[in-house]
């Protein structure tokens, strides 16, 4: 019996284009929540008051509402399979800043403030998923315009001439 070998289907350089374009809106998004919340959990860590424990459920949870919907919207993308890389990094990294919300709200609700290094553990961790993220995508972003200047190359050669022309007679 014969097997027929598929290749995957291809990407176009345009559905590539498109979802590196989708899935960097995401993580910027992400990225200038973050930001605000890494300071207020550094905050918390050196709290010592009884609010501290409510407001570390109250911003695990916020974050958590975030970082679910952001990954929501990442599952919804079409994933070009050159991008699967990228997207897998992306999906991790997001997965890790949800657990590292869990794990806030459970240290509040525990009482525990000390608990808050697994959260910042997590985050630490997520950094790695961040690199192979930032990687895949720059290495993808190299493909489309060296693909372009390419294409730019082919489409401005000059004209044929024919080499073997009469010189002086027009």
């Amino acid at each position: 019996m014969m097997t027929v070998e598929r290749s995957a289907p291809s990407s176009t350089p345009r559905e590539v284009a498109a979802y590196l374009k989708a899935a960097r809106a995401l993580l910027d998004a992400a990225s200038e929540s973050r930001q605000t919340w890494i300071r207020e959990l550094g905050v918390l860590m050196r709290a010592d008051d009884p609010i501290a424990a409510e407001r570390a459920i109250v911003v695990g949870g916020n974050q958590r509402a975030l970082f679910v919907d952001l990954r929501a919207r990442l599952a919804a993308l079409p994933v070009p399979l050159v991008c699967q890389n990228v997207h897998e990094a992306m999906t991790s990294w997001l997965d890790k800043h949800v657990f590292a919300c869990d794990a806030m709200i459970e240290a509040g609700e525990a009482r525990e403030l000390a608990r808050l290094r697994v959260t910042q553990g997590l985050l630490a961790e997520a950094r790695i998923d961040l690199s192979r993220f930032n990687a895949g995508f720059a290495a993808l972003v190299q493909v489309l315009q060296d693909r372009a200047a390419r294409r730019k190359r082919i489409h401005t050669r000059p004209a044929f001439t024919w080499p073997f022309r009469r010189r002086g007679k027009a």
